[in-house]
């Protein structure tokens, strides 16, 4: 399982990668940057409270059993 999470991983960065070089050609570095954390933060708060993360969240109350968990 963890070499194949390693190889999706390298693959999907690549990727980015990839598709960012096409993006700072069209749109410019900074903006490029700005958008890519932007949406990058977006994702990952929206993840978080189902992976586990952000304990304390107001999605996820304090105490509640995390993923897996009774």
């Amino acid at each position: 399982m963890g070499i194949l999470l390693g190889v999706l991983t390298a693959l999907t960065w690549g990727g980015s990668d990839f598709l960012a070089r096409f993006a700072t050609e069209r749109m410019g570095t900074l903006r490029t940057l700005l958008y890519m954390q932007f949406i990058g933060f977006i994702l990952l708060t929206l993840a978080l409270p189902w992976l586990g993360g952000w304990a304390t969240s107001p999605m996820v109350p304090a105490g509640s059993p995390g993923p897996g968990e009774s």
